[in-house]
């Protein structure tokens, strides 16, 4: 028996009110209005000159890729959802999410992400290359 749309017991991203401290409403980082977390990244993404439906597409244009890496980050700082909550937010698996995440955060110098980053790509390229020594 299908559950009725009205029905349906949201998550529990999508059952938030958001409380602020005062100093965090005057720092003008008050997010309470952007209790839906997809308004929140349509509005921010924005900002990067791209659209909301750029953040959740497989564009792998450089500029996309920058500001969706952002975007993600900010978003975990922002609301603390789980990796596997951000994931469903874009259309992804967590790990996608967790992989911008640390893109992000090696921008920003964070050495473990980078040896996160560093090491996916190797594992990459080993892939990669095992395929193709297997075609020839």
């Amino acid at each position: 028996m299908m559950v009725p749309w009205a029905a349906r017991v949201k998550p529990e991203w999508e059952q938030c009110e958001t409380h602020f401290d005062q100093h965090v409403k005057d720092s003008g980082q008050f997010i309470g209005a952007f209790c839906d977390w997809r308004k929140w990244l349509y509005h921010k993404a924005e900002k990067y000159g791209i659209t909301f439906d750029d953040v959740v597409s497989n564009s792998r244009n450089e500029a996309v890729l920058f500001a969706r890496e952002e975007l993600i980050f900010a978003l975990k700082n922002a609301s603390g959802l789980s990796m596997d909550n951000i994931g469903k937010i874009i259309g992804r698996h967590h790990s996608a999410a967790i992989y911008m995440v640390n893109k992000a955060k090696a921008r920003r110098g964070d050495v473990k992400a980078q040896a996160f980053i560093d090491k996916k790509r190797i594992r990459s390229l080993s892939y990669h290359h095992e395929k193709k020594s297997h075609r020839d």
